[in-house]
């Protein structure tokens, strides 16, 4: 399990301490986020052990998604979407306010399912 030194403070201090493959599957999400969500904030959360990227519209606290490495792939949170809501995309989990996905690999990144996704939970906020 990867941990930091420190929390981190910024998107290149979340991705640094991860494997090559984890940190260019992030950034590539990153970028596909920015270009779905253009006017979305970007804040960092965490601590030393678990630590995310997420992204809102407006204020703070409405989150449309979020970034979080681990050490084989990076989970995409998706709030206000639930299960059934995306085609093409495996969305797990059980949170009241948010599913994830996971993706590995740069390819998986940038499937048109992703930004469909992205679409998806802008729509819902």
């Amino acid at each position: 399990m990867t941990t930091y030194v420190r929390p981190p403070g910024n998107f290149d201090e979340l991705v640094e301490p991860f494997p090559e493959d984890v940190r260019e599957t992030a950034c590539e999400l990153r970028r596909v986020i920015q270009r779905v969500l253009p006017d979305a904030d970007e804040n960092v959360y965490g601590g030393l052990k678990v630590a995310n990227v997420l992204y809102s519209i407006g204020r703070d606290t409405n989150v449309i998604c979020g970034i979080q490495p681990a050490d084989t792939h990076c989970k995409l949170y998706l709030h206000h979407v639930k299960p059934g809501d995306v085609a093409g995309v495996k969305v797990e989990g059980s949170g009241k306010n948010a599913r994830h996905v996971k993706v590995a690999g740069l390819a998986a990144a940038q499937a048109p399912e992703i930004r469909s996704a992205l679409e998806r939970a802008r729509q819902g906020q």
